[in-house]
């Protein structure tokens, strides 16, 4: 990340929680620590924990909560690259998982 978009992401941080702060009627400074707390521990987003409300959740709610990091882990465990292709490629889809799909396909040929 460049030094720009950092600043950008603080800038909308900052947003984000003076009017989470000025809603609920309380200081910012708590939200602050609160959120970089979350942010470094369980990879929360600004936007998870505002409109999302992840500053509501007890500890185990959040060690539970699918973050933006956990879902790429998630996402890399199961979209083997072995495999990505059969995914990315209807003709190939269609080809290996006809036993679970239950449907009859018509193939015609390659165009230009």
């Amino acid at each position: 990340m460049n030094v720009k978009a950092i600043m950008q992401y603080l800038g909308k941080c900052r947003r984000e929680i003076s009017e989470l702060a000025n809603v609920r009627g309380e200081k910012s400074v708590s939200y602050w620590f609160d959120y970089l707390w979350c942010a470094v521990r369980h990879g929360c987003l600004i936007r998870q924990y505002v409109y999302g409300e992840f500053y509501r959740l007890s500890s185990i709610d959040r060690k539970e909560s699918m973050t933006y990091p956990r879902l790429i882990k998630v996402f890399k465990k199961l979209n083997h690259p072995d495999y990505v292709h059969l995914l990315e490629n209807k003709r190939d889809f269609n080809v290996h998982f006809a036993p679970y799909v239950k449907r009859e396909w018509i193939y015609t040929g390659n165009r230009l």
